[in-house]
């Protein structure tokens, strides 16, 4: 065909310039309407669209970049991560809109689609186990974040005096024995033992064994260093060694023993209880029973404390009276003073029995604590002869003292009756 009547062929008016459109290399067609391809450009950056996508809004020709980036896109969906239109899947989470491939962990940039997440207060998406890594809260003890265990979502703390604590941290001595064992009965917030699993499962499973080896370990260790240094050729030896100094080792190692028990200690979770009062009204009033008869306890026992003669105790007065040339302090005291800390080790004993066994649920754990305690204290602490007797006279003197009311009033009955007689 000859080009120029190719050209000349007229084939009607442009929709946007009513002009006549000739030649077939100068017009274009779209949505039924015909157009110069020199008329047919976006509204927005005015590029040529002729064999081009284009979007047509309320009357209006855009280019795809102006269509979706201009704010004529009739979606309001725009991804909170990324700021881009969503323009095929959307997932929402928190009342926002995400794309599916911008919905990531802000730290590890782990996709969560189908995955739990945790969002912060600006409303920046993470994975559940990098949440709680930055937001978690640092015990106050070890100063690491309380994280949950392997898993769980959720973690386990104790809250004390605005002061947060891993369940392990929470274990200064009177806690460690007494107050922890029952908190989780009072408040619901920590969970001693697993009722569910039964024991022969228990007493397989490798991290329940693990805990009590180590604990038993920890136990042998107190008891060792304190029976160790309180038997007579060890004192015998480390007197010629240290002299005035060795009272004052065996309280700081036996410190120490102790702080290692509590700071060590592997409560075991993974095991059932021996005993536990989990049904209402005993699930309340039980737990609180056991609170308020363990401080009982500890009062008499701080309020027996309150009266050592502490710088005797800790080995401080020894050091002194060495210094003066004095010799050993306890020589010049009475024998009844000499013998006043082995008179009040026997209601302490009492005492300590109760808070270890009377509690409102007893893990495997603390049964190993208690037993291992109990024994120790049956064994190395026996019944004093004569403090017995010391007791035994007391008591007597005390049920004379109450039937001598009894006997002044007999007396007079009986001389009213002889005046009465000789009358």
């Amino acid at each position: 065909m000859d080009p120029s009547y190719s050209a000349s062929l007229y084939f009607g008016s442009c929709t946007r310039c009513s002009k006549a459109v000739y030649g077939a290399g100068r017009a274009c067609r779209a949505m039924g309407h015909l157009y110069h391809d020199t008329c047919f450009t976006c509204s927005v950056c005015s590029e040529k669209l002729s064999g081009k996508p284009f979007y047509s809004v309320s009357g209006g020709i855009y280019c795809e970049n102006d269509f979706l980036y201009s704010g004529v896109h009739p979606s309001p969906e725009v991804c909170n991560s990324c700021g881009y239109l969503i323009m095929d899947m959307i997932l929402q989470a928190q009342g926002k809109s995400y794309h599916p491939s911008c919905f990531r962990c802000v730290i590890c940039r782990q996709s969560l689609e189908g995955q739990p997440f945790t969002v912060d207060s600006d409303s920046r998406v993470y994975c559940v186990s990098d949440y709680h890594k930055i937001q978690a809260p640092c015990c106050a003890v070890c100063r690491t974040p309380i994280l949950p265990t392997e898993g769980s979502t959720e973690s386990i703390r104790v809250v004390s005096s605005n002061r947060n604590y891993h369940v392990e941290c929470y274990s200064d001595f009177i806690r460690f024995i007494s107050f922890r064992a029952i908190y989780h009965n009072i408040t619901g917030e920590t969970t001693l033992c697993q009722d569910s699993i039964p024991w022969s499962v228990a007493l397989q499973d490798s991290s329940v064994l693990r805990c009590l080896i180590v604990d038993l370990g920890l136990l042998a260790l107190f008891t060792t260093q304190h029976s160790l240094l309180a038997w007579s050729p060890v004192k015998q030896a480390l007197q010629s060694v240290l002299g005035p100094l060795n009272r004052t080792a065996y309280c700081f190692t036996t410190a120490l023993a102790l702080q290692i028990l509590m700071q060590y200690w592997q409560p075991v979770t993974g095991a059932p209880c021996l005993w536990s009062v989990r049904h209402a009204p005993w699930s309340i009033w039980f737990p609180l029973l056991c609170f308020t008869l363990h401080f009982i306890c500890w009062a008499i026992i701080c309020s027996i404390l309150m009266i050592f003669d502490y710088p005797e105790l800790l080995g401080l007065k020894q050091v002194y009276y060495e210094c003066l040339g004095l010799g050993d302090p306890l020589s010049h005291k009475s024998p009844h003073a000499q013998r006043f800390l082995s008179h009040l080790r026997h209601p302490v004993c009492l005492e300590l029995g109760v808070v270890l066994w009377l509690l409102p649920a007893l893990s495997l754990d603390r049964l190993l604590l208690a037993g291992t305690l109990s024994t120790y204290l049956a064994l190395a602490h026996s019944l004093d002869k004569q403090d017995l007797a010391y007791l035994c006279v007391q008591i007597n003197r005390k049920m004379q003292l109450l039937a001598q009311p009894h006997r002044g009033i007999a007396d007079a009955t009986d001389r009213d009756g002889s005046n009465h007689k000789e009358k």
